[in-house]
């Protein structure tokens, strides 16, 4: 029985309200979306591996105070990838902070060298946080 079969008969047997099964539809469709991009980068990723003058990851770690946490780990050839990753009412949120989250990633890799600390490291007044770090191999 397939997750909507099992999340209908929910429903028909009265334990989940309709509007329960839809945020439950919508979640298991956002996971399996989430999957394909990260199978897709993981390819992509494979097929340039050794052909980058940078070793190491860029770390993108977001926490929200409501206790959802994404971190997205790519190398830092993929760093401008990253973007389209993050959601952009959050990209939004750090434009309105004053950080330029597209700048930094797209400069990522001439100033690897460089960087040593975070990169960024800030927590909001409502909780929330975004760690961007590279981790050097």
């Amino acid at each position: 029985m397939s997750d909507k079969e099992k999340i209908l008969k929910m429903v028909a047997d009265g334990k989940i309200s309709v509007e329960d099964a839809e945020k439950l539809l919508k979640a298991i469709n956002e996971a399996r979306s989430t999957e394909r991009q990260s199978n897709h980068l993981v390819k992509f990723a494979e097929k340039i591996k050794g052909s980058s003058p940078f070793s190491g990851k860029i770390i993108i770690d977001i926490q929200s105070s409501k206790g959802e946490n994404v971190k997205i780990k790519l190398p830092l050839k993929l760093a401008n990838l990253a973007l389209k990753m993050i959601p952009k009412d959050k990209i939004t949120e750090f434009d309105q902070d004053g950080v330029n989250l597209r700048e930094i990633l797209t400069n990522i890799s001439t100033m690897v060298d460089e960087v040593d600390d975070d990169i960024l490291n800030i927590t909001s007044a409502s909780g929330d946080s975004v760690r961007i770090y590279v981790e050097k191999t």
